[in-house]
């Protein structure tokens, strides 16, 4: 915090930051979650000024760990597809495949995947322990010793890897991060600001910033096995159907793509005013639209797996048929204070093709 504090002093806009702080002591938790949906409700084209100081003043979670993203990821697909898991696809991946993180932030997660297992399941412990305690705090509760003991018995990391729990996952986890770094898949992380750059932490980890994925040429993204999005790109994006296109075509047939949190809602032109009249009747109640793992399977070319019962998590599958992508527009945000922010799509009756991507 001090040094945060000591780094605002040499910025330039100083006063315009100390005036917006001001207001923050009085409503941190509310407005954070404003800035959130203010970052991804400008116009994608936007200058970059805007969306930094944005970036910069809303508390965005960028500190995800691998452990979050493997619980979030592979508890909830449909059991009765055992062999779509996070963690055996993480093991079968070889040193020369690629693994995209739609949305890395600090490039957390995909560090942990160079790290030992037992550091790893030592960051994200402490990690998630750490947002435990903070929560309760801001909850005005008065935490001690007895309090972070029973956060640390009852974190969720403990119940995933550790051999006890499961046991299939825990032995894929466990190889995959003993290998030695030569060994392991490359990584990319997209991010459109980060903080603390780790770049140079070995040759196998890079992260492109400073632009939304949607805007980054299709000449600096590798081909990827292995695709993560917690809470990425695929949550926040205007541009859905040109995200999923990109992201598809990128992708490996028989590679992966791992979706968590993402809950637009769509329609056809024919249902459209009727869709809009119903969401605009409930502004803050049940969203009305196409969910998107249906929707999926009006594309061409893919996979889907999910839970039966849960939405909250997609994995898409890439085949060797031709890849067939629908051209949605975004129509408008369901409700004000969803975080993600659910968006109503429209299809247009086109289809993506290859001078979209230029």
């Amino acid at each position: 915090m001090l040094k945060r504090w000591h780094d605002l002093h040499e910025n330039v806009y100083m006063k315009k930051y100390f005036l917006i702080l001001a207001v923050l002591v009085e409503s941190r938790f509310a407005f954070s979650q404003m800035q959130c949906q203010k970052l991804f409700q400008h116009n994608a084209k936007q200058s970059n000024v805007v969306y930094d100081e944005i970036v910069d003043l809303h508390k965005f979670e960028t500190h995800r760990t691998l452990s979050e993203y493997l619980i979030r990821m592979q508890t909830r697909i449909d059991y009765s597809s055992p062999t779509i898991r996070l963690s055996a696809d993480l093991n079968q991946l070889k040193s020369s495949d690629y693994i995209v993180d739609f949305g890395s932030g600090e490039g957390v997660a995909l560090k942990g995947l160079f790290e030992t297992h037992t550091d790893s399941l030592a960051l994200a412990i402490e990690r998630n322990v750490d947002r435990k305690i903070d929560f309760l705090r801001r909850k005005g509760k008065d935490v001690n010793e007895d309090d972070r003991s029973q956060a640390l018995k009852d974190d969720l990391d403990q119940k995933l890897l550790t051999s006890s729990k499961d046991p299939q996952s825990y032995d894929e986890i466990k190889n995959y991060l003993s290998r030695p770094i030569s060994d392991k898949a490359n990584t990319l992380g997209i991010t459109y600001k980060i903080n603390n750059l780790l770049q140079n932490q070995n040759s196998k980890f890079s992260i492109k910033s400073g632009r939304l994925y949607e805007d980054i040429p299709l000449t600096e993204l590798p081909r990827y096995k292995l695709g993560l999005s917690y809470y990425g790109v695929f949550s926040y994006t205007k541009r859905l159907s040109l995200a999923l296109f990109k992201s598809l075509y990128t992708l490996e047939q028989g590679g992966r793509l791992y979706i968590y949190g993402a809950s637009p809602k769509m329609t056809d032109k024919s249902n459209l005013e009727s869709t809009i009249q119903k969401n605009q009747a409930e502004l803050n109640g049940k969203a009305h639209g196409i969910d998107l793992k249906y929707w999926l399977s009006r594309v061409k070319g893919i996979k889907v797996y999910s839970h039966v019962n849960v939405i909250d998590v997609l994995v898409i599958e890439r085949t060797d048929e031709s890849l067939q992508v629908p051209v949605l527009d975004w129509v408008m945000q369901i409700g004000q204070s969803t975080t993600p922010p659910t968006y109503l799509f429209v299809e247009t009756g086109r289809f993506h093709s290859l001078d979209d991507l230029k």
